[in-house]
């Protein structure tokens, strides 16, 4: 059988990769070596399991996120640390796979310099794996509002100051508590919030 995922993260010295799937699941595969695979490879896969683990082939490379790697690589690779640090492995979370596709297949008039759009990418990606408090009330009802929409259709002119303020103090506030920050290679929300 064949499934569809991207390589999240890989370790440097063997082939254990986490994928995020077709199914908005995380998991661990170790991959055969036979094709060299990158961070951000979007492949077709076979997968055997044998008790706990999973050894996996790749079929092929299917697509690579060359636009937004060219305009900006540290923010892609932000991207993939974020999910890796954030998502639970084998939990399905729904809606993460095609958020993180439009990286993929971004519209060639599409602009992803802009920090306040790649803090509302990141944002949608912390709200799909629900990580936020319950008396956040102004972040879950303004990502409640732009979840329907691909992330291309989301006005910037449509937010409100207080809005933006909100979002930027939710993301500080996300990743000063992750216990593994200091391990980070490019999150650096603390010095530069307005510059990712």
């Amino acid at each position: 059988m064949h499934y569809k995922g991207i390589i999240i993260y890989k370790t440097a010295f063997h082939s254990k990769t986490a994928i995020l799937d077709e199914n908005n699941t995380m998991q661990h595969v170790f991959m055969d070596g036979k094709k060299l695979l990158s961070i951000g490879s979007y492949i077709v896969y076979t997968k055997k399991q044998k008790g706990d683990v999973a050894f996996g082939e790749c079929v092929s490379i299917e697509d690579l996120p060359l636009a937004i790697a060219k305009e900006n690589i540290y923010f892609l690779h932000h991207i993939f640390e974020i999910i890796y640090a954030f998502t639970p492995v084998g939990k399905t979370i729904h809606g993460l796979f095609d958020h993180v596709l439009f990286l993929y297949h971004q519209p060639t008039n599409f602009y992803v310099e802009d920090a306040l759009w790649k803090k509302l990418f990141i944002g949608k990606i912390l709200f799909l794996l629900s990580i936020y408090k319950e008396e956040q009330k102004s972040i879950i009802s303004f990502f409640h509002k732009i979840n329907t929409l691909p992330i291309d259709r989301v006005t910037i002119e449509s937010l409100h100051l207080a809005e933006e303020e909100a979002l930027n103090n939710w993301l500080l506030t996300i990743f000063d508590m992750h216990q593994k920050l200091n391990k980070f290679k490019t999150t650096y929300f603390r010095a530069h919030c307005g510059k990712i």
